[in-house]
Formats: structure tokens, C-alpha cells, sequence
């Protein structure tokens, strides 16, 4: 995945809380769904153990969890994959999704449109700049969604996130303009075409803006990005579509102006929106926050959810059960080792579901995604083996 330049010691940073083994313990209210996936019998799995990888990405269809992630192939190119569980098992959809096979693809994203799994993904093409691609599955297999949708084929696209809604997809990336300043961009599927929603984004064009989320609040798609600030820190900022013109939802959702603010996960009961994202607090620890929309200013909902807020959290993914939000991330340990935590709002706190849904809490995990199907929450994430590789694991609650 790109990371724009001036972002890599922030990712330096927090790659250094990866690497040191714990002690603590999980529960079993969560169960793992098969063995660890992988597409094939490569030693490489998941290209991207970077602190926001959008690998592994699940969605929802006719009541089945699809999954995909980048994996590495014999020749170390990262390839996409798409499995769906059905019948106590992990079966995989079609062949890998690359436009050419020969170049690395990564950060894929997955949605479903009536029962339909539509893939988003960056590769790499054959002048080493990363573009933006889109596949959905028919009976004859994955078909592209037309061609690159970069909006300007010579510029690097990253970051990005889809979602659907009322039957049509959508879709928000980031990507360099001439001068090199990442843009916020939305495009929306209408009759097999993708069709660009407004300009940028961004609050301000010569700032760059990352890490893009989007969802549907009733009928109307909302984005929740980072941006640097003129003060330098990073800034978290939602708009929306009038159908005209991308429309700024209040202020800054920071807790603090000052600090930076990374990752954020936007999603809705139906009504309402939420953004989960981390923050920078003034020990420099990053604490995940949530805050939602209501009368027209962003309430917060509790204090940090770490469940040390001494320890650095990453990361985090935020869907809906009923009306209660759940905020799944990853948190490093007193030993410094990555974990999966989940929480859910009562109302008036946020109740942990897990101690750790780690497999081997001994082993760094990372980059979760959550969905939930009915009334079951299902995570997964990338978490290393024995070996020091990282593979796909998924667990639903019970």
C-alpha cells in the first residue's frame, strides 16, 4: 500500500510495537471459522503488514461472509483472492483477481450488491504506477468493472474503500495530483459505467488527505478521511453527497487540534453516523475514539476504548448489530505484541467483548475488519504463525 511520503516515520513508529511476545490469554464466546487461509501453498502470505492494511476485507451477501486479501505467490507477486464460507468450509471464488497476474495487487476491499461480491483493489501497472481496479463475480467468474479508475492514469492511487447502497456501488480512494498531493475521490456505478461524484474532497487541495471510509447513511453516501491540518497534524473530516456536491459535516472530529488522528471507520445504524478512528493523546499513545452525528455537531461516545491506554492502538473496523456499535482493533500488549480486541456501545460505555481474539496471543495480529451478519459479529484479521508469516483468520461470536 502507498503511504504518502511525509506519513512513513508515523508508520515506522508504530511497526516497531509488533515485535515482542506476550502472555495474555483469550476466552472461547468467539469461535474461529476453519483452519488459517491461504490461497495456495506459497511461504509468502499478505503483502501488506503495514499499521492500516486493508487486507483481509469482508462483506455480506445472501447471508454468506465473503472474504479477500492479498497473498504472495512463488514469485513474490501479491495476487487477490475471494473465498466464501458455505456449509462449515472456506471455498474460493474463481481464480486471483489481478489484471495481470505479473503485477503486484494489494489493499483489496469487498462489497456485496444483491448477493453480488464486487472487489476493489490497487495494482501496480506496467509503469509502476498504482491503479485502481474493480471486479464483480458472475457464473462465468470475474469480470472487470471497466479499466483503471484512476482519475488521472499517470497519478498513484491508494487507500481505498467501498461500500453499496439502494442497489448502486461506491467507491472512495486517495490519489496524487500534478503537484503530488493526495486528493480525496468518490465514484458511483450506474449501469455498468463509474461515474465521478464532485472534486476532491479534501478541505484544503494542497494538503494531502488519506485513509479514506465510506458508507451509506439511509440514501446518501458519507466519507470520513485524514487530512493534514495547516498546523501538521493529521485532521479527521466527514462529508457527504447532496447529489450535487460533497457537503462538510461539521468540524474537525479530533479530540484534540493539535494531535494526530489516523485510520477512521465510518458506519451507520440506518440513520445515524459513526466514526471509530485513533488518535495521538498528548503521551503520544494512540487511543481509538468514536463519535457520532447529532444535532448537527459530532458527540463523542465514552473515552478511549483501549483496553490499556497505555498501550499504542491500531487500526480499527466499525460496524452495526441491531443499533450497538462495534468497534473491533488491534492493540499492542505489555509486551508489546499486537491483539484483536472487540467492544460494543450499552449506551453509556463500551463493554469488551474479548480479552484477546487472538489465536496464538503470543503471535502479533493486525488489521481487522468487522462485519456482522444478522445478529452476529464476525472479525477477521492477519496474524502471524509460528514462523513468523502472517495468514487470514476469522472468528464469529457465538
Amino acid at each position: 500500500m502507498i503511504i504518502p511520503r511525509w506519513d512513513l516515520g508515523l508508520a515506522a513508529i508504530l511497526c516497531s510495537l509488533w515485535l515482542t511476545p506476550t502472555l495474555a490469554t483469550g476466552s472461547d464466546s468467539w469461535v474461529q471459522l476453519g483452519n488459517r487461509l491461504k490461497a495456495s501453498s506459497s511461504t509468502f502470505v499478505d503483502i501488506d503488514a503495514s499499521r492500516h492494511a486493508l487486507s483481509p476485507s469482508m462483506a455480506i451477501g445472501a447471508d454468506i461472509p465473503f472474504l479477500t486479501w492479498s497473498e504472495l505467490n512463488a514469485q513474490g507477486i501479491s495476487q487477490v483472492h475471494v473465498k466464501y464460507w458455505k456449509q462449515n468450509a472456506w471455498i474460493t471464488l474463481g481464480g486471483m483477481l489481478n489484471v495481470d497476474p505479473t503485477h503486484k495487487a494489494y489493499d483489496p476491499v469487498i462489497v456485496t450488491s444483491e448477493s453480488i461480491p464486487y472487489v476493489g483493489w490497487i495494482e501496480v501497472n506496467k509503469k509502476g504506477i498504482p491503479q485502481l481496479h474493480v471486479k464483480h463475480w458472475t457464473q462465468g467468474g470475474w469480470v472487470s468493472q471497466g479499466e483503471s479508475l484512476n482519475d488521472d492514469l499517470t497519478k498513484a492511487a491508494a487507500n481505498p474503500s467501498m461500500t453499496v447502497g439502494f442497489g448502486r456501488s461506491y467507491l472512495t480512494w486517495t490519489e496524487a495530483d500534478e503537484k503530488r498531493v493526495y486528493q480525496i475521490h468518490v465514484k458511483s456505478l450506474t449501469e455498468n459505467s463509474w461515474v465521478k461524484l464532485g472534486d476532491s474532497l479534501n478541505e484544503d487541495p494542497v494538503r494531502d488527505a488519506i485513509e479514506p471510509s465510506i458508507s451509506m447513511v439511509e440514501s446518501t453516501p458519507y466519507v470520513a478521511w485524514c487530512e493534514k491540518a495547516a498546523n501538521g497534524s493529521l485532521q479527521v473530516y466527514v462529508k457527504h453527497w447532496t447529489g450535487e456536491a460533497w457537503i462538510r459535516d461539521g468540524e474537525s472530529l479530533n479530540m484534540d487540534l493539535s494531535a494526530h488522528a489516523l485510520s477512521p471507520s465510518i458506519a451507520s445504524n440506518g440513520t445515524i453516523p459513526y466514526v471509530a478512528w485513533v488518535e495521538f493523546n498528548e503521551k503520544g499513545i494512540s487511543q481509538v475514539h468514536v463519535k457520532h452525528w447529532m444535532n448537527n455537531t459530532w458527540v463523542k461516545n465514552g473515552g478511549s476504548l483501549n483496553v490499556d491506554p497505555s498501550h499504542h492502538a491500531l487500526s480499527p473496523s466499525l460496524d452495526f448489530r441491531g443499533d450497538t456499535p462495534y468497534v473491533a482493533w488491534a492493540e499492542s500488549d505489555a509486551r508489546g505484541v499486537t491483539q484483536i480486541h472487540v467492544k460494543y456501545w450499552t449506551g453509556s460505555d463500551w463493554a469488551l467483548e474479548e480479552q484477546t481474539l487472538n489465536l496464538d496471543v503470543s503471535k502479533p495480529a493486525l488489521a481487522p475488519t468487522l462485519v456482522v451478519l444478522e445478529d452476529r459479529p464476525y472479525v477477521a484479521w492477519k496474524e502471524s504463525d509460528g514462523a513468523g508469516l502472517f495468514s487470514v483468520v476469522v472468528k464469529a461470536r457465538q
